[in-house]
């Protein structure tokens, strides 16, 4: 086969979109021998030859290899902007994780704190509850005071009976002895 008609054939073939590897393929099918009479044909040999042809089509498989090239790398670029973006968003999110997982702890311990504070609250309550249960013991010129429900009360056994005398909510000791002395002599 001749350099010409070889030219034609691969053109030919080309023109019925063929690759260059299914060119070069058919042509080692076929066994017609190389330009160089050596080795094998190769996609690489048959887009040389149609390079040196100024064939339009092999200007064509260029012009469309250039826009699928540009393609490639535009499609590579936001690859990688796509992929800058899931890193950041990944780190956003580890972020985020731990903040949350700090104002958790601090939740607990905000939580621990309420429960000691209810526990003091309940022991300071338990404790008035107790002291207001319990009847204060004092004497006024021989009279036993006593705090019930709030309240102040003077007591004293006389003559086998016991008598009261009812003082407030406040303990005023001459107010009481005056008390005392009206109540006394009203009894006499």
């Amino acid at each position: 086969m001749t350099k010409e008609s070889m030219i034609k054939e691969i053109q030919r073939l080309r023109s019925k979109s063929l690759s260059y590897q299914k060119i070069a393929d058919n042509f080692n099918k076929r066994k017609i021998q190389t330009i160089s009479g050596r080795g094998k044909w190769g996609k690489g040999s048959i887009g040389r030859i149609l390079s040196k042809t100024n064939d339009p089509l092999y200007t064509q498989d260029t012009n469309k290899n250039s826009q699928v090239q540009h393609q490639r790398n535009s499609m590579l670029k936001e690859l990688n902007r796509v992929k800058q973006t899931n890193i950041d968003l990944h780190n956003q999110l580890n972020k985020i994780k731990q903040q949350n997982e700090e104002l958790l702890n601090e939740l607990n311990k905000v939580k621990q704190m309420k429960a000691e504070l209810y526990k003091k609250l309940n022991k300071v309550k338990h404790d008035e509850e107790k002291q207001s249960k319990e009847k204060v013991k004092m004497s006024i010129d021989g009279w036993n005071v006593q705090k019930s429900g709030g309240y102040y009360r003077l007591f004293r056994k006389i003559a086998g009976k016991v008598h009261g005398i009812y003082l407030g909510k406040t303990i005023n000791e001459d107010v009481a002895k005056n008390k005392i002395n009206n109540y006394t002599q009203g009894i006499k």
